[in-house]
């Protein structure tokens, strides 16, 4: 498979070497010196030997991109909604929106393009994204022009989306709203943590409600109601609140055992006390479970929903 990739703005004067090795970070620095030395890096066409090269906005740069093994992917998302303009997807819990790192192919994005039966969506893009674990409604458009105006309505907060989460601990209030400001971690090893009030932090508001408590067990359920869309955003208020999403690792494990589970790869499970058994769930519990707005041509109102996922379902049973 050739990958081609057109140098933007932000990335003019960069050394062709400092490009590669920072874009494309499945190959070490050392590995994407070899491929130029060995002639396998084609800029504008024409084979490039120089690593020091420098980039101008434009340029294109080209390579063959050799068999890697993905990481593992649930491939088992729905569509629960189309019409001329919109798709609708019910995405499970390890499942990215989009192609990240090694996993080229198996993001949502790349299925429904070349690979969804009995027709694919060439031209599909996402409106809303979620997490590779959190579960739920995906909002799609089957061209540019519907785009543009969904993501208008996404940054006017035009868009509802509602929220399950189970959670570790017991929220003081039956509903509450959550106002903190969020940025980046600067106290992190981890550069795509956040935390409220961080660095280059941007305004945040979530809404929340309990739906159920077991305060033997230590678990709850809540609804999470977000006005605005920053990154990570229910995980990060919840953990701020002192509850966060069971199966969470970034945001419920100490740093340390985050990046220990990171490094070695290693399925984490969240515990859960239930009579003396345990019960597990490998992703964090948080599902988008319905997306109101209003339709970009026909102006309706639409309303899209999704059922918990079962291993979900079964964490809330266990109540």
């Amino acid at each position: 498979m050739t990958v081609t990739s057109k140098i933007p703005c932000n990335c003019k004067y960069t050394e062709i070497i400092d490009y590669l090795s920072g874009r494309f970070t499945y190959f070490s620095r050392f590995e994407w010196l070899a491929r130029v030395e060995d002639g396998k890096i084609l800029l504008n066409g024409k084979v490039n030997l120089d690593s020091h090269a420098m980039l101008a906005m434009g340029d294109e740069v080209s390579y063959e991109m050799p068999e890697l093994q993905e990481p593992p992917a649930d491939l088992n998302y729905s569509i629960i909604h189309e019409d001329e303009w919109i798709v609708a997807v019910n995405k499970p819990g390890n499942l990215l929106v989009h192609k990240s790192g090694k996993s080229f192919r198996s993001n949502l994005i790349y299925q429904l393009r070349y690979c969804h039966k009995p027709t694919a969506y060439p031209g599909i893009d996402a409106i809303n994204r979620l997490d590779r674990e959190t579960s739920g409604i995906v909002l799609l458009s089957k061209d540019k022009s519907g785009l543009r105006i969904m993501n208008e309505y996404l940054a006017a907060h035009g868009i509802k989306k509602e929220y399950i989460a189970v959670v570790k601990g017991i929220p003081q209030k039956k509903t509450w709203i959550e106002s903190s400001p969020i940025g980046r971690d600067e106290k992190s090893a981890v550069k795509y943590r956040f935390c409220v009030n961080g660095i280059d932090c941007k305004e945040a508001e979530t809404g929340f409600e309990t739906l159920q408590s077991s305060a033997t067990k230590g678990i709850s359920v809540v609804r999470a109601l977000p006005i605005t869309g920053r990154t990570h955003q229910i995980r990060v208020h919840l953990a701020a609140s002192g509850l966060p999403i069971a199966g969470d690792k970034l945001y419920g494990m100490s740093e340390e055992k985050f990046l220990a589970w990171r490094n070695n790869e290693q399925p984490d499970f969240s515990d859960v006390d239930k009579a003396g058994d345990k019960i597990k769930i490998n992703r964090q519990a948080l599902h988008c479970t319905s997306i109101k707005y209003i339709h970009p041509v026909t102006k309706k109102e639409v309303l899209i929903e999704a059922p918990l996922p079962q291993d979900m379902q079964e964490l809330i049973n266990s109540l």
